[in-house]
Formats: structure tokens, sequence, C-alpha cells
């Protein structure tokens, strides 16, 4: 798909994707995008209003979208528990993610999609750090 700033997106099987970066800001960068649900709502406001583009936008008007946002996003909630997790990690860079198959399940890997969900897998040595990627499954 054309970008033209924000996320990549992409379409799986005629459904919209966005790729989701770290979800910890680069040392030095400010936290944005998704990385911001992670923050307290009034604190991630703060920084949507230092970004260059919300320049002209309005406080008030944007405090009200971000209450409005808190209260009814889901994902709000899996990002602020993912954040909690990798906060308890002495190092993060020791995380480990293990699938469990059942096996009375179909384990074919060419089916028609069932799932609007997708996962990716970044294959390599378990003890190398995996430089912005912090998403934790749990299956």
């Amino acid at each position: 798909m054309e970008q033209s700033g924000g996320p990549y997106s992409f379409r799986v099987d005629g459904e919209l994707y966005h790729m989701v970066e770290s979800l910890l800001p680069e040392p030095g960068n400010p936290p944005s995008y998704a990385q911001l649900y992670f923050y307290d709502p009034l604190e991630a406001l703060v920084y949507h209003m230092a970004n260059v583009h919300n320049r002209n936008l309005n406080w008030y008007t944007m405090q009200a979208l971000q209450v409005i946002l808190t209260n009814c996003n889901p994902y709000i909630q899996l990002y602020k528990s993912a954040r909690e997790i990798l906060e308890e990690q002495p190092d993060h860079s020791n995380l480990t993610l293990q699938f469990h198959f059942d096996a009375a399940k179909d384990q074919r890997r060419y089916n028609a999609t069932t799932s609007t969900e997708v996962a990716a897998l970044l294959l390599g040595p378990a003890d190398q750090p995996y430089d912005k990627r912090d998403i934790i499954l749990y299956l």
C-alpha cells in the first residue's frame, strides 16, 4: 500500500493490517504511535501535542478524544499489560516465545485462512536479541 507517514500498512486476505514497531522507543527518541498506550493518558497527551504535526490541534479536544479512546479501546489495556510484563523482566533480551500445538488439530501449513489474525516469527539464534521487536504472544 502507498505510504504517506504513520505505521506501515498492508492487506492480508482482504483485511487491512499495520506493522507494529518496537513497544519501547529508541533511546533518545520520544514515544510514538502504539508506544503511547504505555503511558499515563496525560503524559501521552503531552507527547502527542509536542509532535510538530499536532501543533495546531486544540489541547482540550485532544484530551476529550483521548479519554474516549482510553475508555473504549480494548487494545490499550493489552499494551499496558505487555508493558508491565516487560518491566517485570530484569533483562528484556532474555524473553522466550514457545508454541505448544495440539496434536488433535489440523497441522497442515497451506490451509485457507480461518482467522483474521496474523503473526510473524523472527528466526535466528535464541541467545541473540532482536532489535526493535518486543511483541509477546500468549497462546
